[in-house]
């Protein structure tokens, strides 16, 4: 955005000073060109983006890779792109140790901190994500060489950002650096027989790298997300080990292998730390009442003054989850208890927690917003009433009123539809409140409608997530990191790969390079093929790839024609 001062007729926005309305426009029909029309850039845009992306500020070294990235070829020398790659790992790597160091985080930060922390964190992965991508198109021998030096020095350390939950995002790039050959460990070779392997024979081989240091915790459970299956019980030691390493194990324990021998592991880390979770794990290899009991010892029946302190984030956030796992566990007793936090009164020392740690409002909301849906899981026909009671408040905020809307339809009521449909046909933000809502609350799609519809499940919800996902809402090829979309949007997509197939193909045309990106690697994830697509560069350079994807998914579905639709 850059932003005209009538008053001087001077625009803002830029690196620097602002600067006349008239060079401004001279710059701004530059990039469009260079962006949009795959033309090169002029000498004064290219040396604007190569200052910044020299920068020690990563806003501005992130922003340049995200332009260099788009030109269909990136007029930008490898060193450049090397030399901000290492600058900004530095920091970044400093900055993850300190937060995966729970006794220093603890002792030096305030909440405040912490998130400030947790944020740098997010933005540094996603800028080296980003820059790696661009190293790939224009790297020369020396500069790979470089860059795989840091790769292997950071995957030494259990507490580098490489042995992350973006492991193996990290690790596909890196493969794209090293030269073909039996001499390289990561060689492309040796990827080319992974890709031969059965589905089993690539998790004991990733497995089997984890055993020899040379992959993450990480990158084998990501792997398990897409392949593994109900018959593989060889893998519960593995998974045993990792329930305390990687919060996504216990969904994988309860989706696809509960076992009663997950249970003595289960109960250790729940009396350390209880999160929704872990209590749908035990609840699932057959602890249900013990599983409830956790959950209701973790609910407080009122607050009063002299338990303010008890009220913190770390408290706030394992409610939101505990209340989900209620909604799942099918014991009516429990009703009076999920209901309780339908209400404002109860919602409110919780609100002003949130305030007090600058937590943001929207989480508070989020713990009537998760009683909502619960509830309609709990008590199914019985909670419309209750439910509509919500929807009509005029104290209800807009996105609790979105997801009792949701609820509602998950139950065959139809009332509040109209707010539903703006969201399928991604036309929400023309709804004043709505607007004025995403003005303060980031991700307001994913949060109060994609990510209650993958917890509701119904026929009527999923037409629904199908709907809004040929509209270009719902996302389930999204890097969902940091909550259970990491594994249920993947299980919805697999579920409808062959509706789902085709619209991915048509968002590899999209003009934004992160649908493009998200698109490819679920294409590649759903189907195991790989056809070349370099979602960095724009759609006119990617024909023959995106022709090749079309080709494959249409044969799919000739050859599948008789699949559920």
């Amino acid at each position: 955005v850059y932003p005209l001062d009538p008053n001087t007729g001077m625009v803002g926005g830029f690196r620097g000073d602002p600067i006349l309305l008239d060079v401004a426009w001279e710059f701004i029909m530059d990039l469009y060109d260079a962006i949009h029309e795959c033309r090169q850039p002029s000498d004064k845009i290219l040396d604007y983006w190569l200052s910044r992306l020299k920068s020690d500020d990563l806003t501005d070294s992130w922003t340049a890779v995200e332009y260099f990235a788009t030109v269909g070829k990136p007029p930008v020398g490898p060193e450049v792109v090397a030399d901000a790659i290492e600058r900004h790992y530095s920091t970044l790597e400093r900055n993850y140790r300190l937060l995966m160091t729970k006794s220093e985080r603890e002792s030096t930060l305030g909440e405040k901190d912490l998130e400030k922390l947790r944020r740098d964190v997010y933005q540094g992965t996603e800028f080296l994500k980003e820059a790696l991508g661009l190293l790939i198109r224009v790297a020369d021998e020396p500069t790979a060489k470089r860059i795989l030096v840091l790769y292997q020095q950071g995957m030494s350390d259990p507490k580098s950002v490489f042995n992350g939950d973006s492991a193996r995002e990290f690790s596909s790039k890196i493969a794209c650096l090293v030269p073909k050959g039996p001499e390289s460990e990561l060689s492309t070779d040796r990827m080319d027989d992974r890709i031969l392997m059965s589905r089993k024979e690539k998790i004991q081989e990733a497995v089997r790298q984890y055993r020899e240091g040379k992959t993450s915790m990480s990158s084998v459970v990501d792997l398990m997300i897409d392949l593994l299956e109900a018959e593989d019980t060889e893998f519960i030691p593995f998974l045993r080990e990792a329930v305390r390493s990687d919060w996504i194990v216990p969904i994988l324990i309860s989706e696809v292998l509960p076992d009663p021998c997950f249970v003595p592991v289960l109960k250790e880390v729940l009396e350390e730390e209880v999160t929704g979770l872990l209590l749908q794990a035990l609840f699932a290899c057959g602890e249900e009442k013990e599983a409830i009991e956790f959950a209701l010892s973790y609910i407080p029946e009122s607050f009063n003054k002299d338990d303010k302190q008890k009220i913190n984030p770390e408290f706030i956030y394992g409610l939101l989850s505990v209340i989900k796992f209620l909604g799942t566990a099918g014991d009516e007793s429990v009703i009076p208890v999920v209901e309780r936090f339908t209400r404002q009164d109860v919602i409110r020392p919780y609100r002003e927690a949130c305030e007090r740690y600058g937590l943001g409002e929207f989480v508070a909301q989020n713990l009537q917003t998760n009683a909502i849906l619960a509830l309609a899981r709990l008590s199914g026909q019985s909670a419309i009433l209750r439910i509509k009671e919500l929807y009509a408040s005029k104290d209800t905020d807009i996105s609790v009123r979105i997801a009792a809307a949701l609820s509602l339809y998950y139950l065959g009521d139809d009332t509040g539809y109209e707010y539903l449909e703006h969201f399928v046909n991604h036309t929400e933000r023309s709804v004043p409140e709505i607007e004025i809502q995403w003005g303060r609350t980031w991700g307001l799609s994913d949060e109060v409608f994609q990510k209650p519809l993958l917890y509701l499940r119904s026929h009527r919800t999923d037409a629904l997530l199908l709907e809004s996902l040929r509209h270009g809402c719902f996302r389930p090829e999204g890097s969902y990191t940091g909550d259970d979309r990491r594994y249920y949007a993947y299980a919805f997509a697999k579920e409808y790969k062959r509706q789902i197939l085709p619209i991915l193909v048509d968002r590899l045309s999209s003009r934004d390079r992160t649908t493009r990106k998200y698109a490819n690697t679920l294409l590649e994830r759903l189907t195991g093929q790989d056809f070349g697509f370099q979602p960095e560069q724009f759609v006119c350079w990617q024909e023959k790839a995106i022709g090749r994807w079309r080709a494959y998914v249409n044969d799919y579905l000739a050859d599948n024609s008789d699949s559920f639709e």
